[in-house]
């Protein structure tokens, strides 16, 4: 086997040229292809994780509202049974106290209805009382004739039975 050095020359400057050629025409637009697509992939998990962090914002955010929103709804249901309750409390009460002063007026009523009819009683008591004396001095009767006459009188009367 023989080298031949001016072949090796010519090859080594052919494979010199080769590579120059390769470097400017196809290494550098490959290197900026594959740059330019290391860049799209990189903005695109970049935008995938700052969405993921606004939807997990957004999630947290959502709770937090949710949770506030049924603070406020337990807070509006307990503030409407106890509203609920304290009016129930005045209407009984309202009632308690109507109903007292009614009772108090019917006793009042009855009071003076009573006091009426013991009046009335006592008038017409006396008036028969003077009736029966007068008929007892217009007949002019013995002692127990008096006695028998005013018995009758007072069952008439209805006072003794």
């Amino acid at each position: 086997m023989h080298i031949e050095i001016p072949t090796i020359i010519f090859s080594m400057i052919n494979f010199a040229i080769l590579v120059g050629v390769l470097g400017k025409f196809l290494w550098k637009p490959v290197v900026k292809t594959l740059d330019q697509r290391t860049q799209s992939i990189q903005e695109a998990l970049d935008a995938a994780a700052k969405a993921r962090e606004e939807a997990a914002g957004a999630e947290e955010n959502l709770r937090a509202v949710t949770a506030k929103a049924r603070q406020e709804a337990d807070a509006i249901v307990a503030e409407g049974q106890v509203r609920g309750n304290k009016a129930k409390d005045d209407i009984v009460e309202a009632a308690r106290v109507e109903a007292a002063a009614i009772v108090a007026d019917a006793r009042v009523q009855i009071e003076s209805e009573k006091s009426a009819a013991m009046d009335q009683l006592k008038d017409e008591i006396a008036s028969l009382v003077v009736l029966a004396a007068g008929k007892l001095l217009a007949e002019q009767v013995d002692e127990a004739q008096q006695k028998e006459l005013m018995k009758k009188y007072i069952e008439k009367v209805g006072c003794v039975k």
